[in-house]
């Protein structure tokens, strides 16, 4: 079982890739608001990729529905057969594999458009853990590999995508040996680690275990208001000023009371 989870301050529209032919998912595409939760019931040999849509809407003229990121070109909330366009931040599956284990991971080598975080849920394997890419590389991409939605930086394209080089895509250089570790890749990489990020990336492991539940969460690391999120934080800043000054006042500077005999 998948637990999709959203921390965004946004919406987010998951949707999903089977890949093995004998297993399929309930559901291809939801909406998923701020702060929600939902679940889907995999088969146990079930193979794909989970990303999250961003930036999405129904035409009002056609009825299409479509996003900026991680589009599926269906015109529907469902995926209906069809992939993500580039650049999307991708979580692989492919559960039952050798040894009965699932093995996972977590690819922005296509581009990079929410952070996500794959996490087993009471799960044992010598490679047991969380992974993803939980940063949010938008506030890293390089200019031209932005893409921008009204002035907003929603995604942040691969360099082959944007580029279309040759060094970049690994065309005439597909084996690791000249397929390296590139400027553009090395912005991904330094963030995420845990992430796929360029073409023959064998640095970085494919997570293994043996878990009944995987939860996907998106933006896993959103920040929490505080008090000085509040739209009244100046107000909110004074007055913490003030009473520090008041209390400093108050043990250094009030005249000392004298005691007499």
């Amino acid at each position: 079982m998948f637990t999709l989870i959203n921390k965004c301050s946004y919406a987010v529209w998951p949707a999903s890739l089977t890949t093995s032919t004998n297993a399929t998912l309930p559901t291809t595409g939801l909406i998923l608001m701020s702060g929600k939760t939902s679940t889907v019931t995999a088969p146990d040999t079930w193979s794909g990729s989970f990303w999250g849509r961003t930036d999405c809407n129904i035409d009002s003229a056609t009825e299409k529905f479509s996003c900026v990121a991680g589009n599926c070109r269906s015109g529907k909330l469902a995926r209906n057969g069809k992939g993500p366009e580039q650049p999307t931040t991708l979580a692989h599956f492919s559960l039952s594999g050798d040894g009965g284990l699932d093995f996972y991971n977590v690819s922005v080598v296509d581009g990079f458009n929410v952070p996500i975080l794959v996490v087993p849920v009471g799960g044992f394997g010598k490679n047991c853990s969380s992974t993803g890419c939980p940063v949010d590389l938008n506030n890293e991409c390089p200019t031209h590999l932005r893409v921008c939605n009204k002035s907003k930086v929603v995604a942040c394209q691969g360099v082959c995508s944007a580029l279309k080089l040759k060094p970049f895509c690994c065309v005439k250089y597909s084996y690791p040996e000249t397929c390296e570790l590139r400027s553009y890749s090395l912005v991904f990489k330094r963030a995420c680690p845990d992430a796929y990020s360029y073409p023959y990336d064998y640095g970085t492991k494919t997570f293994s275990c043996s878990s009944e539940s995987y939860g996907i969460i998106f933006c896993p690391f959103s920040k929490k208001k505080t008090l000085l999120d509040n739209p009244f934080r100046f107000f909110v800043i004074l007055i913490l000023v003030s009473v520090v000054i008041g209390f400093v006042l108050k043990c250094y500077w009030y005249p000392a009371q004298h005691v007499y005999y």
